[in-house]
């Protein structure tokens, strides 16, 4: 009984605590975007934001708003999650391509780049098909999962390869 308490109590205080990191970074890039007015900076802090916001709605209970299984078994939650970590994605890509573009010019990470976008939203659109026909997205969830593994890989292997900085 202790160590499950133990046990609890230290996931929980982790999940605040990564929680209050990635809130922080969010408050940090966007200030810094608007003393520059960096693009990049923009597109990272609203990554860190829908992240912050994916993991708020995603742990109810750690946050004292509701309980698990009804809150993620609610319509709402399936409706607005997986868009949420999509949208996160794609301003995701998008710094990386305002990122890469001032220290490179490697045509095939940037067309692999811009047709992530471009499949993200195709992915969003779809989502949102299945989700009006009563479809689960879960597969759908899953294999963006997979192949942003394995675009990520091909990214850092060019990135290596050509000896980019960062």
């Amino acid at each position: 009984f202790i160590t499950n308490i133990y046990t609890w109590s230290c996931y929980y205080f982790f999940y605040i605590f990564f929680q209050g990191i990635i809130l922080f970074q969010f408050v940090v890039f966007l200030y810094l975007y608007r003393m520059s007015n960096r693009r990049e900076l923009l597109f990272y802090s609203m990554f860190l934001f829908l992240i912050a916001l994916n993991f708020f709605i995603a742990d109810p209970s750690t946050f004292g708003w509701g309980d698990d299984d009804t809150i993620l078994n609610s319509f709402w939650f399936k409706l607005v999650n997986t868009p949420i970590v999509i949208v996160a994605n794609i301003f995701y890509v998008l710094f990386l391509i305002e990122f890469y573009s001032s220290i490179s010019k490697h045509k095939l990470l940037f067309r692999i780049l811009n047709l992530e976008v471009k499949g993200l939203i195709l992915v969003l659109i779809i989502f949102f098909a299945l989700f009006a026909f009563g479809i689960t997205s879960n597969l759908l969830f899953n294999i963006l999962n997979f192949l942003g593994i394995i675009i990520g890989v091909w990214l850092m292997m060019i990135i290596i390869k050509e000896k980019l900085p960062y």
